[in-house]
């Protein structure tokens, strides 16, 4: 509608500096609008992310994962994956797959929607 409202604003100041009177159509307004509400792809991605509170020996933990599933695939933020096997109220126990050497406490992790049954 911004859009639209933007257009009739330029149509006014085109008439009014040129002084050509433009018709405004209706029906090609309607349609016109038809069309953009036809052709709208919403363009969003919305992925889960939690922080690391806890790293030692191949495991983890993270808070702000809670709708992760057990034995779903999470990646942390140097690239390395990590299964979730502990679900609790407040944070996930995680066993990391990959080079845990350089997670720290406070890193980002975040969910793949994957399974360890599945291909990743």
């Amino acid at each position: 509608m911004l859009v639209l409202n933007n257009n009739l604003k330029l149509l006014r100041k085109f008439e009014i500096e040129s002084g050509v009177l433009l018709a405004i159509n209706a029906q090609e307004i309607s349609a016109l609008i038809k069309q953009q509400i036809e052709n709208f792809k919403p363009n969003f991605d919305v992925t889960e992310t939690g922080v690391v509170t806890y790293i030692g020996d191949g495991i983890a933990r993270a808070h702000g994962l809670e709708n992760a599933m057990s034995g779903e695939l999470l990646i942390f933020e140097n690239g390395s994956y990590g299964m979730a096997q502990n679900l609790e109220s407040t944070d996930v126990g995680i066993i990391i797959l990959g080079d845990f050497t350089d997670i720290r406490e406070g890193d980002t992790i975040r969910r793949t929607g994957n399974h360890g049954s599945s291909s990743w």
